[in-house]
This record gives structure tokens, C-alpha cells and sequence, in this order.
């Protein structure tokens, strides 16, 4: 289980406040959606907690360590882009994710990969914006890590191919480990929340479980969403 800690929070780019003395604090498991317009911070809060992002002010923490280098052990991150050339094929992409991270399990990853109509002879260059979102998933979700953050992981797949993601993450998911998920799909991520953190200008307005929002605003949580920024 991750602990995780956030105090008075903050970071700039220029004169944008992406974080805005933000507070956050959650220790154990579960699925966690992190919801907000563009702009809000989700992708910062993402960045910081992958040890991404060091230009801030405040005090972060995952089991007492200051996000770097020193956690990417225990936390699996998947950016909104691949980073890697166009000429790389998923092969040689799953040997590099081997080698530089003990908890990947290739052969789950390989078998996810199947799952999803995705060839491991496959070029980056051959591939869909939603089939390098999928291989994305798949490395992401094939550690055996404490804390994964995911930064919209289905916002560049077809309908048809989000439910089979949301099956994978169900899946694959262990009770133990906490998954953050930053997304604009709110129905098609709920049935897999415990609870929702809502964002705004670098901040948190409401931090709840998802049966708590719902019974507040009743409503699901789109309706929950569209009410709190409308």
C-alpha cells in the first residue's frame, strides 16, 4: 500500500499557477478518478508524483520518499504520449520496459497485448493513436507496482475498445495498490471508482467516495461533474 502526502502544494509555468497550494493525503488502495477542466492541474499532480516535476514549492510525498528517481520502483506512470521514435517496434519497447523495471511482467504484458488486437512485430509508425494508447495501458498496467497514474488512458481509443480497457484494468487491478486515473471519460470510468477527487484552478474542491458525491448531487458522477462546473 502507498501512502501518499501533499501540503500546500504549488507550481508555476510563467505566470500560469498549474498548482495553487494544493492539499492531498491518502494511504492504502483503490481507484481514485481525478476529474477537473483543462487547465485544472490533473497532469501536473500526475508529473510531480512520477517525479517528473521537481520546480515546486511544498511538500510531496509517497511512503515518506520525495517523488524520484528513488520511487520509480514502487509507482508506474503512463503519459498522455509514447515517449518513444516512430521506428521502434513493441518488442523492442517491452525489452526496454525488462530491463529498466524489475516489477515488468512481459509475459502478462504479452498476453494483454493479444488481448487488444496488438502485435508485438508491430511498428510505433504502422500504429493508431488508439492502438499506442492501448500499448501504453498495456506497459503501464503490467508492473507489479504500489501506486500507477494513469493520464487519460482512453481519451484516444475508439467506444468499442473502452470497455475492453476498463475490463483490463479490473483485471489486472490489485486491491492493494492505488490507481490514480486523470480522465475527461466520466461514464465509462466510473464503474471502476471508489472515490473522485474534483479540481480546479490547481486546487482540490471536493475529495469524496463516489457513493458520497453521488447521494449529495443526486446524480452519477457526469451529472455530479457537470453540476459542480457548470
Amino acid at each position: 500500500m502507498v501512502d501518499i502526502l501533499c501540503k500546500n502544494l504549488s507550481i508555476s509555468y510563467g505566470e500560469v499557477h498549474a498548482l495553487n497550494g494544493l492539499d492531498f493525503q491518502h494511504n492504502g488502495g483503490g481507484i481514485i478518478g481525478l476529474l477537473g477542466v483543462n487547465g485544472s492541474g490533473k497532469t501536473t499532480l500526475l508529473r510531480i508524483l512520477a517525479g517528473l516535476e521537481m520546480n515546486y514549492s511544498g511538500e510531496v510525498s509517497l511512503n515518506g520518499i520525495r517523488p524520484s528517481y528513488k520511487t520509480k520502483g514502487f509507482v508506474s506512470y503512463q503519459p498522455d504520449h509514447i515517449p518513444f521514435g516512430k521506428n521502434y517496434r513493441i518488442s523492442e519497447i517491452l525489452k526496454i520496459y525488462g530491463n529498466f523495471f524489475e516489477d515488468f511482467d512481459r509475459r502478462k504484458c504479452s498476453n494483454v497485448l493479444v488481448n487488444l488486437g496488438l502485435k508485438e512485430s508491430m511498428h510505433l509508425r504502422e500504429m493508431s493513436k488508439g492502438m499506442q494508447d492501448k500499448l501504453m495501458i498495456a506497459l503501464s498496467l503490467c508492473r507489479n507496482s504500489e501506486l500507477y497514474l494513469l493520464d487519460e488512458p482512453i481519451s484516444g481509443v475508439d467506444v468499442s475498445a473502452r470497455k475492453e480497457i476498463r475490463e483490463i484494468i479490473l483485471d489486472i487491478y490489485n486491491p492493494e495498490s492505488l490507481v490514480l486515473i486523470s480522465t475527461h471519460m466520466i461514464r465509462t470510468i466510473e464503474p471502476l471508482l471508489d472515490r473522485a477527487i474534483l479540481m480546479e484552478q490547481g486546487k482540490i474542491l471536493m475529495n469524496d467516495e463516489i457513493d458520497v458525491l453521488r447521494s449529495k448531487f443526486n446524480r452519477d458522477l457526469e451529472g455530479t461533474f457537470e453540476e459542480v462546473y457548470k
